[in-house]
């Protein structure tokens, strides 16, 4: 049997983690879990502005962040990590945890170029899957005037037979020149 990308053991013990949330409890449990699978290192906020505050002087791998605080909410934050003109990391990994899992705020968090969504409550292994999943899973980075973060394609379905828009694309998973013919027809 192949072994999957969950049996191979992921090293966590060098990794630098901020955990985001208003509540001190959250954050307390959380750091206890990301604490229990290995990482050493968790950092603690309670507000996006003091994600900014943090990133300035002290680099993190990855952030965790619930989505609802003030006066800056999760979503928001990410927009001015991934967007701002004066951004302290642009491409740390995001993972938005929230009990507020409505498909707008979904969508609203993908498009502030969040990596993952957490739905609360979650168990240290949801946990460790979605951090294994931001890790080794690499999307390619996009930046443009209207969105910056991770390619919101998770995976192309196989027999995708649509536009290949990206010039990566073309480099990688290009139809063929008869696709093309037939497509451009």
């Amino acid at each position: 049997m192949k072994p999957t990308a969950t049996d191979t053991p992921l090293d966590l013990s060098r990794l630098s983690v901020l955990v985001v949330d208003d509540s001190l409890n959250i954050r307390k449990l959380v750091s206890e879990m990301l604490r229990s699978i290995g990482l050493k290192t968790v950092k603690q906020a309670s507000s996006g502005i003091e994600v900014f505050e943090i990133l300035k002087t002290s680099p993190v791998d990855l952030i965790i962040m619930d989505l609802v605080m003030d006066p800056l909410d999760g979503i928001e934050t990410a927009k001015l990590l991934r967007q701002g003109i004066d951004s302290p990391n642009r491409t740390v990994p995001i993972i938005l945890i929230t009990g507020h899992t409505e498909r707008s705020n979904i969508m609203r968090a993908r498009d502030a170029g969040i990596n993952e969504v957490i739905a609360k409550p979650f168990s240290a292994q949801i946990l460790l899957d979605h951090l294994r999943h931001v890790l080794t899973q690499k999307r390619e980075w996009i930046a443009t005037t209207h969105y910056t973060g991770p390619d919101r394609r998770r995976h192309t379905p196989a027999g995708y037979a649509g536009p290949w828009r990206r010039a990566s694309d073309a480099e990688t998973a290009a139809p063929a020149d008869t696709e093309v013919t037939a497509m451009t027809q």
